[in-house]
């Protein structure tokens, strides 16, 4: 039995790029269908028991919440650009255990933690964004290269798998409320972002940060297609 994809960390030694992309895209495609397909059957099922499931929840990843909450043009910036940049940083520019993308990605993965708790108006930013920079300098400035290549040898691949699941548990967050009776629903959602975050990981380690962001950006494409069109 092969190596599941987090735990593929030097394609490179076995695999030509193109072979790396193949298998990604691969895995992305495959997964996704499943997951369509499970939250069909999970819908069609609170359907027979008169459960309108989509009504018990708002996720703020939805296109329409999305549209709603910034405008046209800003909604497709948010979701085609800035939503998949700044989560790459958080989530696995790191992955390189190099202190500077180290630095960077504990200071973003911070400002996204905070925020949650000072909100998103000018003053609640400043606290994040202030508290993040500082942690990220602090980091950058009082460590040596050799102390994250260290780390990177003896903790990167469950480190691999602790971003990549946090990934994905994290978007529970943008839900308005988590309800117990909609919980296999709200479950199944966050599958969908946390398996393309596998694929994203999967990438960074073996191909690069910029082919992580492209397959974000694809995840996004249909929300992106949505909104445009809207």
């Amino acid at each position: 039995m092969g190596k599941f994809i987090l735990s593929r960390v030097n394609e490179r030694a076995t695999r030509s790029k193109g072979g790396i992309i193949g298998y990604g895209l691969a895995f992305f495609f495959i997964a996704k269908a499943i997951l369509i397909a499970a939250t069909i059957a999970c819908t069609a099922v609170y359907m027979r028991n008169g459960i309108d499931v989509q009504s018990l929840m708002v996720f703020g990843g939805d296109p329409d919440v999305v549209l709603a909450r910034y405008g046209k043009w800003l909604a497709i910036f948010m979701v085609a650009i800035y939503a998949p940049l700044t989560e790459e940083v958080a989530f696995r520019l790191g992955l390189s255990f190099k202190r500077l993308h180290a630095a960077l990605s504990i200071a973003f993965l911070m400002q996204l933690i905070i925020s949650f708790f000072t909100g998103t108006d000018m003053c609640g930013r400043a606290i994040s964004w202030g508290t993040a920079l500082t942690v990220g300098c602090l980091l950058y400035f009082a460590t040596k290269e050799d102390i994250w290549k260290r780390l990177g040898e003896k903790f990167r691949i469950p480190v691999i798998y602790v971003m990549a699941i946090a990934f994905g548990l994290i978007h529970f967050a943008a839900m308005d409320s988590i309800t117990l009776i909609a919980l296999p629903f709200m479950f199944l959602t966050v599958l969908q972002p946390m398996v393309a975050g596998f694929v994203a990981s999967y990438y960074r380690v073996n191909l690069g940060f910029w082919w992580g962001v492209g397959i974000h950006i694809l995840n996004n494409v249909p929300g992106i297609i949505m909104i445009a069109f809207s």
